[in-house]
């Protein structure tokens, strides 16, 4: 999933702190366990129209 300009300044900071490979482990745990939030944009759901008279 694309990050988020906060998902990406997080998660060069842990890669500059821990190295690469580690870095991003640590990202992507922290954020799966919800330690970090907000860090994936999301997609809308498409606009159901609402069925009204014919």
């Amino acid at each position: 999933m694309p990050l988020t300009s906060k998902g990406r300044k997080i998660l060069r900071q842990m890669e500059k702190e821990y190295g690469t490979e580690k870095g991003k482990s640590v990202f992507y745990a922290a954020r799966n366990k919800g330690r970090i939030t907000g860090v994936d944009r999301t997609r809308k759901s498409p606009t159901v129209k609402p069925n009204g008279p014919r």
